[in-house]
């Protein structure tokens, strides 16, 4: 994997979690280069971090009020 894709796949983890739609990630990971299976993968692992991300914000959430 070359330096730009490393790159563009931190870029697409941030806009996951920010909540951009995945059509438009899933693109711009694809204009990279990046196989289809590399970026399943990717996205794989970027939504696991985001459902983490509003799980603890919904505890934090209840809990601060």
């Amino acid at each position: 994997m070359t330096d730009k894709q490393d790159r563009a796949i931190a870029e697409a983890r941030a806009r996951i979690i920010w909540g951009e739609p995945m059509d438009e990630v899933l693109l711009e990971l694809q204009r990279y280069g990046l196989s289809a299976e590399e970026c399943r993968q990717s996205m794989a692992v970027a939504l696991s971090e985001r459902a983490r991300a509003m799980r603890l914000r919904g505890v934090r959430d209840c809990i601060i009020g």
